[in-house]
């Protein structure tokens, strides 16, 4: 097993991941410093999501290493999820939960100290204080992505 590089907030070697006969990504090599941002491209099947799922340890590898925050993500896939905040395509919140509840929830399972008063600097920062006692399925489509993003930062993750 190679160590990463230093200073490095994603590193990627040698990632592939297929589905049956149809692979979706192979030999993938990618860096991401810390404090950049990296946009990703490409036509339907082209493996974006793939790696969105690898990286956050939602789909495991065939092979290959990726490491996020100095970790490498089958060593210690807890820790890695804990360093990341993703925004799925779709909101996956429980529509029959308040936005509060919704935080709540995620608070808890990222053991989020003071979780209260994070809950409440997430809503007012994502402008959905005003939103706290909503349920989340009466929510127009861009105020449950903003319910998205408060759940991927509630937890304050580097990456």
């Amino acid at each position: 097993m190679v160590s990463p590089p230093d200073g490095q907030a994603i590193v990627v070697t040698g990632l592939r991941k297929g589905f049956g006969d149809w692979p979706v990504l192979w030999d993938l090599d990618l860096t991401v410093e810390w404090g950049r941002f990296l946009v990703i491209f490409g036509a339907n099947g082209v493996g974006k999501t793939t790696l969105l799922k690898t990286l956050s340890t939602q789909a495991r590898p065939d092979a290959g290493q990726v490491w996020v925050g100095g970790v490498e993500r089958n060593q210690d896939p807890r820790a890695v999820r804990r360093m990341i905040g993703v925004v799925p395509h779709r909101s996956l919140l429980y529509e029959d939960m308040t936005c509060q509840e919704n935080l709540r929830f995620f608070a808890r399972l990222y053991r989020v100290s003071d979780a209260h008063r994070r809950i409440g600097e997430v809503l007012d920062v994502m402008g959905l204080e005003g939103r706290r006692n909503h349920k989340a399925g009466t929510l127009s489509n861009g105020m449950q992505k903003r319910l998205s993003i408060s759940r991927a930062i509630l937890h304050e993750p580097r990456i």
